[in-house]
């Protein structure tokens, strides 16, 4: 009888053996737990458009510090349709458009509004508080790499990054056969 091998022995003679499987398209809906064959590019830059870090006014930074009248909202999902003028503030909300003539947002928290006119006491610089298309990252950029195996938080990025097929390694198939005539069918004596 040849010398029994250790378990890293067994394991390293088959893991030699072992080849890559070859790569199919899997919709990301249906990726859980499956591992990447290839890396992962964003199909459009995100943000898409310029996007208001956090809730408060979208403004001229040029008209501050003033008054300034709310004409209306730029909500995540349901943006503003107009262009924001001279003397104008548009209510902001995390992740909306901001919307053309802005410069900058004015957080909530530095805002004081009566009925329909903000107060803002302090200047802001052109850009503040907004995000620029592509901030996070530019259409062509790698979002996730070969090997990752995809869980929510990667799932989640990929999608984000519009891609709505990924490359995985096929998943192996198994057969295990139990030979042998010391087996019997449980419950039966041995």
């Amino acid at each position: 009888m040849e010398p029994l091998i250790t378990f890293e022995d067994a394991q390293e003679r088959i893991l030699s053996a072992a080849r890559a499987l070859p790569a199919e398209p899997v919709a990301i809906a249906a990726a859980a737990g499956r591992f990447l064959a290839e890396d992962v590019r964003a199909s459009v830059d995100l943000p898409p458009f310029p996007s208001s870090a956090m809730d408060g006014y979208a403004v001229r930074a040029g008209d501050l510090p003033g008054e300034l009248r709310v004409v209306g909202e730029s909500a995540a999902g349901a943006p503003f349709g107009g262009r924001l003028g001279a003397g104008e503030a548009v209510a902001i909300s995390t992740g909306a458009v901001v919307p053309e003539g802005a410069t900058a947002v004015a957080p909530v928290e530095v805002v004081v509004k009566v009925d329909n006119v903000i107060h803002v006491e302090r200047h802001l610089d052109d850009g503040a508080s907004i995000r620029p298309p592509g901030g996070d990252v530019r259409a062509g950029e790698v979002v996730a790499t070969s090997g990752t195996r995809l869980g929510p938080a990667a799932i989640a990025g990929i999608a984000a990054a519009g891609v709505a097929s990924v490359s995985c390694a096929r998943r192996p198939r198994v057969a295990i056969l139990a030979t042998g005539s010391e087996l019997v069918v449980p419950g039966a004596p041995l």
